[in-house]
């Protein structure tokens, strides 16, 4: 069904079980930020604040949230922010969030990254959905640590539906694969350590 579609019926499950739904969803883009707060939409979903440096009104609107739910803990809404907005105003996004707040993070393994890592410890919230492609960073054993920690989850992870066994059950065709080996000059394998780093 498709990542987005799949955690929004989660969320879907909880507002069927509580009458509420209150979550807050990180992505790494403007583009997918853009494209989440649409699919909110198609859900039906209400109160949607996006937040990323683009978005000049959310100070205001996450505010005004926060002001109701000291009044109304069942005030349904949904904030989508990008990881970046999240570091620079993480006591604005987590610390007044409430506990049954849903954390979906898209492209989880940027929660891995050192400045994402660093402002984990602000969320309370216990469930959480991570969603990714490629949950493992590669060369990053500290990061991969923070995201089994974050999501009470460790290989091969609540649910995993490898490449294989989708081509196997016919989700995928199936294809070959031939390794072309490259050799750099030395030039070229300063740029690739450099790149490699970022």
């Amino acid at each position: 069904t498709g990542k987005t579609i799949t955690s929004l019926n989660c969320v879907l499950d909880e507002y069927r079980e509580t009458g509420i739904y209150q979550v807050l969803i990180l992505v790494p883009s403007q583009l997918l930020l853009q494209q989440w707060g649409e699919e909110l939409k198609h859900f039906n979903f209400r109160n949607i604040i996006l937040v990323s440096s683009k978005q000049h009104r959310w100070r205001r609107e996450v505010e005004t949230l926060h002001s109701d739910l000291i009044f109304n803990k069942s005030r349904s809404f949904a904030i989508v922010a990008t990881y970046a907005s999240l570091t620079n105003n993480v006591e604005s996004l987590s610390v007044k969030l409430p506990e049954r707040c849903i954390i979906i993070a898209d492209e989880a393994h940027n929660i891995g990254a050192p400045k994402v890592r660093s402002v984990l410890s602000n969320f309370h919230q216990p469930m959480r959905i991570g969603l990714s492609a490629t949950p493992k960073r590669e060369f990053d054993e500290d990061g991969n640590n923070a995201l089994e920690r974050f999501f009470s989850s460790a290989r091969p992870y609540t649910y995993s539906f490898s490449m294989e066994k989708a081509i196997k059950e016919g989700f995928l065709c199936p294809y070959s694969y031939f390794p072309h080996i490259v050799y750099l000059d030395e030039d070229e394998m300063e740029e690739y350590r450099e790149i490699s780093n970022k």
